[in-house]
């Protein structure tokens, strides 16, 4: 009989000559491993250990409880979340074609399972599709190159088929897996603690998921227990890399973050299904909130915020981590989770694209115009982190703007009623004659509010000698209406330009009012006003500033011929203020009777319907508080509602 190598602890090659008895006899057991699996290794009979295998596999997993299954994804796709690694080999198609096949024989089981029913599959369609899984497996084991993506691939085959899949393929599956595990996780270089803030998904996959899924279905091959605690220790290390101390994960995962939170989800489900505890209290009680904060800022219909377009079926992936964790029904992030429509038939479709199931019920929408905000709500801003989150509620319709400032360029992205309306790069350019003021990452939030009315951010740097550069973001929550603006403030008095502009997304057309300078974005359902409202809202009175929209962007250009500079915009998408009339104004800023230059104060009133606000930014330290609209103030902004007396009713003020 041939020595014992092929274990999880000692490196090994594939080798398609070797034959399914010399290969059990190869096989280096652990002491506890079942004696019908020894035995039958031993004896080479590899009939009678493809039945005995299929037998104790299928006793070690559990199947998930009915409640939750209703919410989570089906084993079977979970391979599909990181579509984005799927690799383009015969192989790797053959088996993301499996995968599709079992989920289909799968789903037609549960649905007899629903109704009582015992019948298995067609004996014909379960020996084409076992002949399917042997052809596969072979041909993996003859091109010797094993990826990620496929191991993950057969292990979820292997756990999901084995109760009704014919034993020989059940076999093949399992050989090819260990066979896979040896060359791709044994003696792999663990990343070092400096990168574990920043691993991607795939490298997560290799170095955190595989271990820890490929040490739970090999339980009995030495060298197990050592990949599921290496695999779970990385895991888990890398969630307190990149996350603060309350879940919230660093901007530079915004835009990976399905890939990176699908290995997670693989892991637990499979930690799950083999009734093994995957991480202590503290490192799931780590994980909860991050799949809390995750979702929390999740677009309403399901997407993740910022994402880079990788992702697939991101609501499936945030439904069944939540579910996973433990998250209970009630909790309102779960409940707006379960109200959006269902995305899991992209994954179950072959070419990503198949028609969308039914989505579960929703809520019952509330009137239009109407948000109700509650104390759930929990807007969020991480000075770690270095992002924020501004939101107005759980409602379908919600609206919610998230900004990420962890680069030169800050990202945004803006969702009005549901929909989206601004994603990308937050572009800012100034030039002083000939120079540019190039911005650096080093954002810092100087301010940040939130109550009941509004949230506000403010971000600020200062570009050592030249200038500061402050920039502010603010969501009017009853009243649907975002307030964006850039100050810049020189060191010196020289002239300069300035450039903003803000990212559309796809599916809005922008025009331009001919007579005033306000612009609209129609889409998606949507309509959109812009109002610039630092410059004049007539177009024949003079201005040094311009507003353009078109489909791609909204930019917003001006020169500063002093020192400093404030520009302003207001977005409003409140349904019942479509048709409303509208007018604005730059206002007069007065300190002790002498008026202001708005390089030293700018000041702009809007007036939307019977709606109106007051926009005040100081750009230079006043001696005294400074007058404007007949409001006196010593604050560095203020923001606030007009009532119809005149009056002033802040929402934000920012102290000098």
């Amino acid at each position: 009989m041939a020595t014992a190598r092929l274990t999880l602890t000692q490196a090994t090659t594939p080798s398609s000559s070797r034959s399914d008895q010399e290969f059990l006899e190869a096989i280096g057991w652990r002491s506890s491993a079942p004696a019908a699996l020894r035995q039958a290794a031993s004896a080479g009979d590899v009939e009678a250990y493809s039945v005995a295998l299929q037998k104790h596999l299928a006793g070690r997993m559990k199947r998930p409880r009915a409640r939750s299954a209703e919410v989570r994804t089906p084993l079977l796709l979970h391979p599909f979340w990181s579509v984005a690694e799927h690799g383009n080999s015969p192989s790797s198609e053959a088996l993301a074609g499996l995968l599709h096949q079992a989920h289909e024989i799968e789903t037609r089981l549960e649905r007899a399972r629903a109704k009582k029913k015992t019948k298995k599959p067609a004996a014909s369609r379960t020996a084409k599709f076992s002949r399917q899984v042997i052809e596969a497996c072979s041909s993996l084991r003859r091109e010797g190159d094993p990826q990620a993506w496929d191991l993950v691939a057969i292990l979820t085959l292997l756990c999901g088929t084995v109760r009704w899949v014919e034993p020989e393929a059940s076999m093949a599956l399992w050989r090819t897996g260990l066979e896979h595990s040896a060359v791709l996780l044994v003696d792999s270089d663990e990343p070092e603690p400096d990168d574990l803030a920043i691993l991607t998904g795939p490298q997560l996959t290799l170095a955190g998921e595989l271990p820890v899924t490929s040490g739970l279905v090999y339980d009995e091959i030495r060298g197990a227990g050592k990949l599921v605690r290496q695999g779970r220790r990385l895991l888990r290390d890398a969630v307190s890399a990149a996350t603060d101390t309350d879940g919230t994960p660093h901007a530079k995962l915004l835009g990976q973050m399905s890939l990176w939170l699908a290995p997670f989800c693989r892991s637990a489900a499979f930690a799950e299904r083999f009734e093994t505890p995957w991480w202590n209290a503290k490192s799931s009680e780590r994980f909860e909130d991050l799949v809390r904060v995750v979702a929390e800022v999740s677009r309403p219909a399901g997407e993740l915020a910022l994402c880079n377009g990788a992702s697939r079926a991101p609501l499936s992936l945030l439904r069944t981590a939540a579910s996973l964790v433990g998250m209970s029904r009630k909790d309102p992030v779960f409940r707006s989770l379960l109200s959006a429509t269902d995305d899991e038939a992209e994954l179950a479709s072959p070419s990503g694209e198949g028609p969308q199931k039914s989505g579960r019920p929703k809520r019952k929408p509330r009137r239009s115009g109407v948000v109700k905000t509650s104390e759930e709500i929990e807007s969020r801003q991480s000075d770690w982190a270095e992002w924020a989150s501004l939101r107005t509620s759980w409602n379908d319709d919600a609206d919610a703007c998230v900004v990420a400032y962890h680069q030169e360029r800050p990202r945004i992205e803006l969702t009005a009623v549901g929909q989206p309306v601004i994603s990308g790069e937050w572009d800012l350019h100034v030039d002083v004659g000939d120079a540019p003021l190039t911005p650096g990452p080093d954002w810092s939030c100087t301010c940040w509010f939130s109550d009941e009315e509004a949230d506000y951010l403010e971000l600020t740097q200062q570009i050592e000698g030249a200038a500061q550069i402050v920039r502010q973001v603010m969501l009017l929550k009853e009243d649907r209406l975002l307030y964006v603006a850039d100050s810049v403030t020189q060191t010196g008095s020289d002239e300069f330009e300035y450039s903003m502009s803000l990212p559309l997304r796809d599916g809005f057309e922008g025009l331009q009012d001919s007579v005033t300078r306000e612009a609209v974005l129609l889409g998606n359902g949507l309509r959109v006003r812009v109002l610039p409202a630092g410059l004049p809202q007539e177009r024949t009175q003079p201005a040094d500033g311009r507003l353009e929209v078109d489909g791609n962007a909204i930019r917003y250009t001006a020169r500063a011929r002093t020192g400093g500079l404030h520009a302003s915009l207001i977005l409003d998408w409140s349904p019942e203020r479509h048709d409303s009339p509208v007018d604005w104004a730059p206002l007069t800023v007065a300190e002790d009777g002498q008026i202001l230059s708005p390089s030293a104060a700018a000041a702009s009133r809007v007036r939307v319907g019977r709606q109106q606000w007051l926009m005040y930014r100081s750009l230079t330290s006043g001696k005294i508080a400074r007058t404007v609209l007949g409001y006196h103030t010593s604050h560095e902004t203020v923001i606030g509602r007009v009532d119809r007396r005149g009056d002033v009713e802040p929402l934000v003020l920012v102290e000098a």
